[in-house]
């Protein structure tokens, strides 16, 4: 038998500065009392403090000591080191990678003003998460994440390391909260939602079924919404984990925080390293397919070995998303920071992360467990079904919408792309059909150093039909810029354009639009027949003979272009590959006569 004795809660006071009068410079001493219990006093961990309005004399400070026993000292300011781990390190400065802007923006606030009308606890603002603004406000890729947090704002276990208030019994949950919490997200707009909660252990299935409900909810309110459900462990029920899974989830996302070695220090006794692990891994056997994620906080005495090891505990249960971030000390009666990783680092353990087999990776020193979560898994899926798409084919055309709304109009969404089917398939042939990006060149500039094949860009018209037959804001000038720039930023890059016949172009015209094309050295060119989609479109005015479009074909190459394709039926992207294959036996047969 196992006997259990009991240790004597103590009071501890420290004084605190405090103005009697507004414009006074005099000061008296106000306490706080701080109420600690542990089994063991060597690791002292707080569990609750208050402050008291008594005054004492200056004698508090020694009282303080002396009810400590003498063990410890007093922190810069005053504070009391609570434990062996806890307390502000003096040594340890917080670097300038870590201060962030104030949160802000129109979404932002409408997200903000939503929650406060509805009475909705976020773990974005219970944790105080540096990202807020980013989340909220749809940061990257314009996919808005927010992070909901059900099941009251009152936690059932004391980690280390969290901000979020604690209580043995708290409040039972609200029987109304899931169909709240539906009716209130998809009123917001945003694209990704991540739940999230307080451990319950008070619940008998640890809260799984009130997750499960509010996915239900959301889902039947907003059926293409993608829902993240970041959980408890549920004291290692499985049943629990089932229930949950099988709701309509798309995301089952559970956090191990740090490493095997500093699980008891950093996280409630009640938690453990193999029943997260076991959470994790029954998840994805419950129901094949289901996208795991897992976080880990860096800065807590970790060694890079045992991170590694982590990361192979977790792939070998085949988890697919990882998020590492710096453990950020909220108050001083938390844990302490040990050590600030370098952004270099994390860059370092993202490129590791993914070489092991991680489906994607975020890691960054401000990164948190749901750091823009709609964005990982959108880009998550988008690998998966290039992975799928890229064994079946050789060359690849890559094209979008114009999005004048993004910063770069998309450019770096491109280049993304293109890195990651390049990691996925190194041979294979990749061509970006974009827009002008409104004229920016350093978006040009990103893209054609992606490790891209081909640049292409339709100037679609003769330059007198450019107003009428495109958007206002395109332009023939403008488009002749990018695609020139394209050559001059990467020396080499093949370039490729294609024009629209029968809108009432000359001949004149047509030979005028491709010597203007040559002049800047464009290599690919397609000539189509303009077929009119709806009555409420432009007029078709010609249709091209197929052997006049045989003639703009031998015109085309006999004015230098490196390949041309020209017929009826032709459109940009028609036979891509096959173009440019061609392209390039011409020029390597061109070095070899030589």
């Amino acid at each position: 038998m196992i006997h259990h004795c009991s240790i004597t809660k103590p009071t501890f006071s420290v004084p605190i500065p405090s103005h009697k009068h507004r414009h006074s410079t005099t000061f008296s001493n106000l306490t706080f009392r701080i109420r600690c219990e542990s089994k063991d006093v060597s690791s002292m961990r707080t569990n609750a403090f208050s402050l008291s309005s008594e005054m004492e004399g200056s004698s508090s400070k020694k009282n303080l000591m002396e009810s400590e026993g003498k063990r410890s000292e007093l922190y810069p300011g005053g504070m009391p080191k609570m434990g062996p781990f806890t307390g502000r390190d003096p040594n340890v400065k917080k670097p300038a990678w870590l201060r962030q802007k104030a949160p802000q923006g129109e979404r932002f606030q409408k997200v903000k003003e939503s929650l406060t009308s509805l009475k909705l606890n976020t773990v974005c603002e219970e944790a105080q998460c540096p990202n807020i603004g980013e989340c909220w406000n749809g940061g990257g890729d314009g996919i808005a994440t927010a992070t909901i947090m059900v099941l009251g704002d009152t936690c059932t276990r004391g980690c280390r390391f969290c901000a979020v208030k604690t209580s043995r019994n708290p409040p039972p949950p609200d029987p109304m909260e899931p169909e709240n919490t539906a009716k209130a997200i998809t009123s917001w707009g945003v694209d990704y939602i991540v739940i999230t909660s307080v451990d319950r252990d008070d619940l008998p299935d640890g809260g799984s079924g009130h997750f499960a409900q509010t996915v239900k909810a959301m889902k039947r309110l907003k059926p293409d919404i993608m829902i993240e459900c970041l959980t408890s462990d549920f004291r290692g029920d499985l049943e629990a984990v089932d229930s949950l899974v099988h709701s309509g989830l798309d995301v089952f996302a559970h956090n191990v925080e740090t490493v095997k070695r500093l699980q008891r220090l950093v996280r409630d006794p009640r938690a453990g390293y193999e029943q997260s692990m076991s959470v994790l891994k029954h998840a994805k056997i419950s129901k094949p397919g289901m996208i795991t994620k897992t976080s880990i906080m860096l800065g807590l005495g970790e060694t890079d070995e045992e991170i590694k090891e982590t990361m192979a505990d977790l792939r070998a249960i085949d988890v697919d998303i990882l998020t590492l971030g710096q453990y950020l000390q909220p108050t001083p009666l938390h844990l302490t920071v040990k050590e600030y990783v370098t952004p270099e680092k994390f860059d370092f353990w993202k490129t590791y992360g993914e070489s092991i087999g991680f489906r994607y990776v975020a890691s960054g020193p401000l990164v948190r467990s749901s750091y823009r979560a709609g964005e990982l898994f959108v880009k998550t899926m988008v690998k998966e079904s290039y992975a799928k798409s890229l064994s079946y084919v050789d060359y690849i055309v890559i094209t979008s919408v114009d999005r004048d709304d993004l910063p770069d109009g998309g450019s770096g969404h491109f280049a993304q792309t293109v890195k990651a089917m390049k990691r996925l398939k190194p041979d294979i042939m990749i061509e970006c059909l974009t827009s002008d990006f409104r004229g920016d060149l350093e978006a040009v500039d990103s893209l054609v150093h992606s490790g891209l094949d081909v640049f292409a860009h339709n100037v679609e018209t003769v330059k007198r039909l450019q107003r009428l037959v495109r958007d206002p804001r395109a332009g023939y000038e403008q488009s002749m810029s990018v695609l020139k720039h394209a050559k001059i930023s990467k020396p080499g890059m093949i370039t490729k354009t294609s024009i629209m016949l029968g809108l009432g172009e000359t001949d004149e015209e047509i030979k005028e639009t491709m010597a203007d094309l040559r002049a800047i050295d464009v290599d690919i060119l397609t000539l189509g027949q303009y077929l009119q989609p709806t009555p409420l479109h432009l007029t078709v005015k010609e249709y091209v003979t197929p052997e006049k479009f045989d003639f703009w074909k031998t015109y085309g190459e006999s004015i230098g272009f490196r390949y041309v394709a020209s017929g009826p039926l032709v459109r940009s992207s028609y036979r891509a590959g096959e173009l440019f294959v061609k392209t390039m036996v011409k020029e390597s047969y061109a070095k070899s006569l030589s």
